[in-house]
């Protein structure tokens, strides 16, 4: 299970209430940290303590800087490409593009793109994210697999008994409304491998109340079984109620979960927020201090020993009113002062400085990761790196993570799913996924080195058009390489000297002269 300190800088500094409906105690902690990084990520007011005495706080987004400055260099040009396995056997052009061709179908009407753009989002945010494969047998072939992102608080391990890493099983359970409208219950998807060994996985969905669903434990509470709710009590649900079998192709558990900050055997990940909480909160009281402080050195504070000033009637009490073009009459001999408070905002600012700067240095986030580009540093290819070093290595190995899950699902989805699906895919073909440079391309420079190797005879003109088309997406026409050399030809006596002494033709005379007689 999780580390018992895990969650304890997000649980103990906002202190988000541990959900009701959730009975185990890691889980309970899990699910409030993710709720509490979520309100985080989206500025909630309230999420963070302020100091008493503002009424109006003001909330930097400092959670969302730090997800968004990280997902910005994450797993960027992603791709994905179909491989053999083997390919001295050999496989026919039409079954890799059959196969490519169901891939792509199945990803532009499930949307997978934005939805693993979504997935990366969430992982660093919340610190997990999922992807949950269905399949819907009574649809048109083809058109049977669904690809959805799950909330991770609804996502809970079955282990083997006696292990912390060996899964067998998971539930999906989240709270919906009961036919009365008013009351919750807890939705619960169940998988879990045959126990007969068969290889087999078990699905079945069923219907509890809040605390008394989860049976994973010895000490787990009792179990309260409640009615189906009519939506779900039709005859596509049927199976699905009773429990079932997947199809015989199935043979993984349909529920991928990707792991933020993976810590050896942790099965679950690390918000990219973790640790930094404190700081986003003090930056939060800062700005708010700073903000009290302007407003009331405009408005002023003061001090009186004077009675408070009398109505029309000349004898009710009436407020204060201390205000542009007002006149406020006290006692003779009383004071009415102006306390002198803070005169300048520099110290905010300095500590503000000090606090962002602590938070950027803790998740290794440099200016230029931010936004704050400087030229100097842009124009130099080696210089960017460097600077642009803390987060370009933390995310190398997220990406270890994305890619090792993504693959595996793809595996899955191409030996399980798309035989479910009316596909059929030949022996020896996989789908590898991989990454692109999270830097941009400087074009000039690489359109310059090009130009220099050429120049330098390193390399051919035919290889620096196919790097630049790689490179930089140029493309050239089939024929421009033959008719940029007949070019050259024409224009360069070299070349053209070169290329009749290549072809036996005898010496060229250089240029300027008149040929022999």
């Amino acid at each position: 299970m999780a580390s018992d300190n895990k969650y304890n800088s997000v649980i103990g500094y906002l202190g988000s209430p541990l959900p009701t409906w959730v009975t185990e105690a890691d889980d309970q902690r899990r699910v409030a940290a993710y709720d509490g990084y979520d309100a985080m990520y989206k500025n909630v007011p309230g999420t963070f303590i302020i100091r008493n005495g503002v009424d109006v706080p003001i909330y930097i987004p400092g959670a969302r800087r730090i997800v968004e400055a990280t997902n910005r260099y994450l797993g960027r040009g992603w791709t994905w490409a179909v491989q053999s396995v083997n390919p001295d056997a050999g496989t026919a052009d039409s079954q890799t593009a059959e196969l490519m061709l169901a891939l792509n179908t199945l990803f532009i009407r499930e949307e997978f793109k934005s939805k693993f753009f979504s997935l990366k989002r969430h992982m660093l945010q919340r610190g997990d994210a999922i992807f949950h494969i269905t399949a819907n047998l009574g649809a048109l072939a083809g058109s049977r697999l669904v690809i959805s992102e799950p909330h991770p608080r609804n996502y809970f391990q079955i282990l083997a008994d006696g292990s912390d890493d060996a899964v067998i099983g998971c539930y999906l359970a989240d709270m919906i409304l009961a036919d009365d409208g008013k009351t919750s219950v807890v939705r619960r998807m169940e998988y879990r491998y045959d126990p007969a060994g068969t290889g087999k996985v078990f699905a079945r969905l069923t219907f509890w109340e809040p605390g008394g669903w989860d049976d994973r434990f010895v000490d787990s509470p009792a179990l309260k079984p409640v009615n189906t709710p009519i939506a779900y009590t039709g005859p596509a649900n049927a199976q699905l109620l009773t429990g079932y079998m997947l199809p015989d192709s199935v043979r993984t558990i349909p529920v991928y979960l990707f792991r933020n900050h993976r810590e050896g055997g942790e099965p679950f990940g690390t918000s990219q927020i973790a640790g930094v909480e404190t700081l986003i909160g003090a930056v939060n009281n800062t700005v708010s201090d700073a903000d009290i402080t302007l407003a009331l050195q405009g408005l002023g504070v003061y001090v009186t020993d004077s009675a408070r000033p009398v109505g029309d009637d000349g004898v009710s009490e009436a407020e204060w009113i201390v205000a542009p073009g007002t006149v406020i009459e006290v006692k003779t001999g009383a004071k009415f002062d102006r306390v002198q408070g803070i005169g300048s905002t520099a110290p905010f600012q300095e500590h503000l400085g000090y606090l962002d700067d602590s938070i950027e240095k803790s998740a290794g986030l440099s200016a230029t990761a931010v936004g704050n580009v400087d030229a100097s540093v842009a124009a130099s290819g080696v210089a960017l790196r460097l600077d642009m070093a803390p987060i370009l290595a933390q995310n190398e190995e997220k990406e270890v993570e994305l890619l090792g899950r993504l693959d595996q699902m793809f595996f899955d989805i191409v030996t399980m799913w798309l035989p479910v699906d009316g596909t059929t895919v030949p022996p020896g073909l996989m789908v590898t996924n991989s990454f692109g440079d999270p830097l941009p391309k400087d074009r000039q420079g690489v359109i310059a080195e090009m130009v220099a190797l050429v120049g330098a005879g390193i390399v051919s003109k035919a290889f620096a058009v196919e790097y630049l088309g790689k490179e930089l997406g140029y493309q050239f026409p089939e024929t421009m390489l033959d008719e940029a050399l007949a070019e050259a030809a024409l224009t360069d006596p070299a070349g053209d000297r070169i290329g009749q002494e290549a072809a036996g033709g005898g010496e060229v005379a250089p240029p300027g002269t008149l040929p022999p007689a």
